[in-house]
């Protein structure tokens, strides 16, 4: 029998930032994020077989094969009963206190974590000549416009020409009216939109913007949603929702940078694992490497030996349970 000696430190477990006992699995499906089903977690004793199967997988050389998703990798048996019914755990750290009703808490972090896409919605406000409006009123912003789903093209439009007549060529048509009604060299480098909105306001009324309109007005209904042309060729700005709403169909997203608000408990450790097939410890020092246990837990071998440690080691750690 061999005895295979492990340490770990910084082994985070997620909590939902409402509960103290649930954690939400993200899963990515194609370009995007969605959640998954939240499920229970044990603050007490969060290593289960699982989680000592995929890091023993890694240690010996073998790819971890998931517990919560699918994978093409094969799980190996023997490692497998390993973390179920030879391992052990002695958590060295467990911070806790308990309220003045009985129960016990667990202390946690807060943290800042990656914003899931199909979330990410964030309020924004512009101002534009002193008055503030709900909106992403930018350059990008209003070129975004320009690009619609092809069932958004005007019916004129006949379907052999929608490329010739596509949504960028539009936009430089727009750009290049207003530099001459501007009198400037590049409308975008020398206004910003908000500054845009402000000067372009003056020539609502004036014959060459009268005349644009005419000529093109019918293509310009592409940017009439949210108020978008109401905005630029008539100078009413109205507050907009759908133009900065930051899923993944919008037209021009704005992620959350600071992410959102998560919990983690923090655990360090030992871990002691009984090997009796003396061909895994070749394995392990001929194809062994450093795993992670957790979130961002770092694992360290202390040792292997053939003798048991020398105290009543199974009174003090606690058998792995599924």
């Amino acid at each position: 029998m061999y005895y295979l000696y492990l340490e770990f430190k910084s082994a985070d477990l997620m909590v939902d930032s409402k509960s103290n006992s649930k954690s939400t699995d993200y899963r990515r499906d194609e370009s995007s994020f969605y959640k998954s089903t939240s499920y229970e977690v044990d603050l007490d004793n969060p290593l289960k077989a699982n989680h000592i199967s995929n890091m023993l997988h890694y240690l010996f050389g073998y790819p971890p094969v998931p517990s919560m998703r699918k994978s093409i990798f094969t799980r190996n048996e023997e490692i497998y009963d390993l973390a179920l019914n030879h391992s052990y755990v002695k958590y060295d750290n467990q911070y806790f206190y308990i309220t003045k009703k009985g129960d016990k808490r667990f202390l946690t972090t807060t943290f800042w974590s990656q914003k899931a896409n199909f979330d990410s919605n964030r309020k924004v406000t512009t101002i534009v000549g002193g008055e503030k409006y709900q909106g992403n009123f930018t350059w990008e912003s209003f070129k975004a416009q320009f690009k619609p789903k092809w069932f958004n093209y005007p019916s004129f439009v006949k379907s052999n020409e929608r490329k010739k007549n596509g949504d960028e060529l539009l936009f430089e048509i727009v750009k290049d009216f207003f530099n001459k009604l501007l009198g400037c060299e590049d409308v975008i480098k020398k206004y910003s939109f908000p500054e845009f909105l402000v000067e372009v306001r003056k020539y609502v009324d004036s014959d060459e913007m009268k005349s644009f309109k005419k000529e093109y007005g019918d293509r310009l209904k592409i940017i009439s949603s949210q108020g978008w042309y109401e905005a630029v060729f008539n100078g009413n700005i109205k507050n907009t929702t759908t133009s900065h709403n930051c899923d993944c169909s919008s037209k021009c997203p704005i992620l959350e940078r600071h992410g959102i608000k998560s919990k983690k408990v923090t655990y360090n450790g030992r871990i002691i694992v009984e090997i009796e097939n003396e061909n895994l410890i070749e394995e392990l020092r001929q194809y062994g490497r450093i795993p992670t246990i957790m979130d961002g837990g770092v694992v360290k071998i202390l040792g292997i030996g053939k003798l048991p440690p020398i105290f009543d080691w199974k009174e003090e750690f606690t058998k792995i349970s599924e």
